[in-house]
C-alpha cells in the first residue's frame, strides 16, 4: 500500500463510499423502515470504528438578522457493526430497521442516513430521502370534519408529539363560526385531544374575549379504534363523524 494511497485515503480521495437503499420512499409517524446500508472498499485498505444508521431530520432556521443556519438532528440511530476492516474493493452490506419518531415534523426534510466511521481517516456518509406524513388515524379525524360542512384547512403542524389542524370555515358558516381547531394525538390505536371552536363575535364583550382567545370553546376528545375503523383508509368514518356533529351542532345551522 503506497504512501500516497493512505494519505489520499484520509482526506476522502480513493476512500470507502457508503450508499442506502431502503423499503418504500413514504412513512408516517412510529412506521418501520427497513433497509440496507452498502459500504464500497475503496482504493486503499481502511478499518471503521463503527457502522452506524439513523433517521435524519433537517430543517433551516433564520434569526433575527436574517441569517440562515442549516440545522441536523439524528433520531433512534442504531450501530450495525464496529471494527470492520473494509478492504480494497471490498462490498459489505448490512440491514437495518429504524423507527420513524412519533412527531415527526412533515415540512422538514428527511433521509436515513448513514455514518462510517474510518479510523485516521475521512468519515464517510450516504443518505437517502423519505417523505413523511401525518398518519392515518389523525387524518381520518380531520377528512370527518370536513364532512360536517366545507371546511378548509388553514394550517396544519406537528406540535408536542401531536397535530394541530386550523379551520376555516364555509361561507355559509361565517355568521356564527369563526374557526375550529384539531389538537390531536396518537395514543396507542386511539386518538385523542381537543376539538376548539371558535364562534363568531357577536358583540363588544366577545370581541375583547377573542382578543385573549376566551371566548374558545374547548371539548376534550376520544376516538377509540373502532370508532376509526372503515372499511379502507380512504373512507372517512361514521362514527367519528357523529361524534364531531354533536359537538358543532349549535353552529351548522
Amino acid at each position: 500500500m503506497s504512501l500516497l494511497k493512505k494519505v489520499g485515503a484520509a482526506v476522502g480521495v480513493g476512500a470507502a463510499e457508503v450508499s442506502v437503499r431502503v423499503e418504500g420512499t413514504r412513512f408516517s409517524w412510529g412506521d418501520t423502515v427497513r433497509g440496507t446500508i452498502v459500504v464500497t472498499g475503496g482504493t486503499t485498505d481502511q478499518t471503521a470504528s463503527e457502522v452506524k444508521v439513523s433517521v435524519q431530520e433537517h430543517w433551516e432556521s433564520v434569526d433575527s438578522d436574517g441569517d440562515r443556519e442549516q440545522k441536523y438532528q439524528q433520531h433512534n440511530t442504531v450501530v450495525l457493526a464496529t471494527q470492520v476492516a473494509l478492504s480494497a474493493g471490498s462490498n459489505q452490506e448490512w440491514q437495518f430497521e429504524l423507527q420513524i419518531p412519533e412527531g415527526a415534523n412533515p415540512e422538514h426534510d428527511w433521509a436515513i442516513a448513514a455514518h462510517v466511521a474510518i479510523v485516521r481517516g475521512s468519515d464517510r456518509q450516504g443518505a437517502t430521502a423519505i417523505e413523511i406524513g401525518f398518519p392515518a388515524e389523525l387524518n381520518k379525524v380531520a377528512a370527518a370534519l370536513c364532512e360536517l360542512a366545507d371546511f378548509k384547512l388553514a394550517v396544519s403542524a406537528s406540535t408536542n408529539g401531536g397535530i394541530d389542524f386550523d379551520f376555516r370555515p364555509p361561507q355559509g358558516l361565517k355568521k356564527s363560526l369563526d374557526g375550529v381547531r384539531l389538537i390531536l394525538r396518537r395514543e396507542g390505536a386511539d386518538v385523542s385531544g381537543v376539538v376548539e371552536i371558535n364562534p363568531q363575535e357577536r358583540s363588544l364583550g366577545d370581541v375583547l374575549k377573542s382578543l385573549v382567545k376566551k371566548d374558545r370553546i374547548r371539548h376534550d376528545v376520544r376516538f377509540t379504534a373502532a370508532d376509526l375503523a372503515c372499511a379502507a383508509d380512504t373512507q372517512v368514518p361514521p362514527a367519528v363523524v357523529s361524534q364531531l356533529r354533536a359537538l358543532l351542532q349549535p353552529y351548522l345551522s
